[in-house]
């Protein structure tokens, strides 16, 4: 069908291949308040957190490797909005702090 394609096409623009773990590799803060900040202090993760662009370089390779997935994903539906972004945000965007 017709999205069977389009799923085929966007997972080999991507480079999403079956190798890449079942969980995810890390977790991202896009945004908090200061409630959510004293909490995230508090907490002990078992997975790395990215709260800023420099976040990245301390993840494992295979981390980067989604990571970078991950942008190349969000880079192409900013083509595909409206009000157009530029590419790479996710290495230069801060933390939205509410």
């Amino acid at each position: 069908s017709h999205a069977r394609i389009r799923r085929i096409v966007l997972s080999a623009y991507l480079g999403i291949t079956n190798d890449l773990p079942n969980l995810p590799p890390y977790l991202r803060i896009l945004g908090m308040t200061s409630c959510g900040a004293e909490i995230l202090h508090k907490a002990k993760p078992m997975l790395p957190i990215i709260a800023r662009p420099t976040d990245v370089k301390k993840l494992s390779p295979e981390a980067r490797r989604v990571f970078e997935l991950e942008v190349r994903a969000d880079n192409l539906y900013s083509l595909c909005t409206e009000h157009r972004r530029p590419a790479n945000m996710d290495y230069t965007e801060k933390l939205i702090r509410i």
